[in-house]
């Protein structure tokens, strides 16, 4: 990866793009729940739980949007952080709390 292609994809609105991206995916798992369904047993077969198998990833998929999002922000405020050709250290966190409130 060139420097200027480092560059465009560690934008600010590059950030944001997948944000976006990943939020509609999110909305599309969503939209066909349930898919199947996830159970937890005893050790008797009696059933303890069960949820649908695309929560888990349709919540995965929102959480990276909304981290992503976050990130654009942070970049936007410090973009000596995407120089170099790496990401400074902050913006490798996947913690939504500790992101949101550098931000």
């Amino acid at each position: 990866m060139t420097d200027y292609e480092f560059a465009q994809a560690a934008h600010p609105h590059s950030w944001l793009l997948v944000a976006d991206n990943l939020y509609e995916q999110s909305k599309g798992l969503l939209r066909q729940f349930p898919t199947g369904k996830t159970m937890q047993l005893d050790g008797n077969g009696t059933l303890l739980c069960e949820w649908p198998s695309s929560s888990r990833s349709t919540f995965l998929l929102a959480g990276f949007a909304l981290e992503n999002a976050i990130k654009a922000f942070l970049v936007y405020e410090n973009p000596q952080w995407v120089s170099n050709g790496i990401l400074a250290r902050p913006l490798r966190s996947h913690r939504l709390v500790a992101l949101s409130q550098q931000s």
